[in-house]
C-alpha cells in the first residue's frame, strides 16, 4: 500500500514557510549584532530542520539549498568564519531561493538549485569568496 505524502508535503511545507520567517528575521537581527550567538544559533536550527524535513520528503533541491545554507551557518557559529556584508548579503539571496522552492513545492513544481550560489555558499562556509550568485531565475520544472 503506497502511503499519501502529499499530506506530509504540505506540513513541511507549512512549517518550512515558518522556519524561514524565524530566519529573515533572525538575520535582521544578526546584521544590528553580528556577535549575538542565540541569533546564529536559531538560524543554524532553522535552516538543519529545514534540510532534514526536505531529505526525508525528497524535495532534494530545497534540502540541498538549505544544506549549503546550513554548512555556512555552522561555520560561523563555530566561530571559523565572521559576518560581514557579502554574507548577509549570500545568506538572504539563500532565504530568497528557499521561498522561491517552496513556493515552487506548493504548486507541484521544483525549482532546482542555483549551482553558483550553492558553489558561493560552499566557499563561504570555508572562509572562501564572497557573495557571488547567480542573478537569473533558477529551473523550474513539473514534479511528477
Amino acid at each position: 500500500m503506497a502511503v499519501d505524502m502529499s499530506r506530509f508535503v504540505a506540513r513541511f511545507l507549512e512549517e518550512a514557510r515558518e522556519h524561514l520567517t524565524l530566519l529573515n528575521e533572525a538575520l535582521l537581527l544578526l546584521a544590528l549584532n553580528p556577535a549575538d550567538q542565540e541569533t546564529v544559533d536559531a538560524l543554524f536550527r532553522s535552516a538543519h530542520t529545514i534540510t532534514g524535513s526536505a531529505g526525508m520528503l525528497k524535495l532534494k533541491p530545497i534540502a540541498q539549498t538549505a544544506h549549503h545554507l546550513e554548512e555556512v551557518l555552522a561555520s560561523l557559529r563555530e566561530g571559523r568564519i565572521h559576518y560581514s556584508p557579502s554574507l548577509a548579503e549570500l545568506l538572504s539571496r539563500c532565504a530568497a531561493l528557499l521561498l522561491l522552492q517552496l513556493n515552487g513545492a506548493d504548486h507541484g513544481m521544483a525549482v532546482e538549485s542555483d549551482a553558483t550560489l550553492c558553489q558561493a555558499l560552499a566557499s563561504a562556509a570555508i572562509g572562501e569568496g564572497g557573495a557571488q550568485g547567480s542573478a537569473e531565475t533558477p529551473e523550474i520544472m513539473a514534479i511528477s
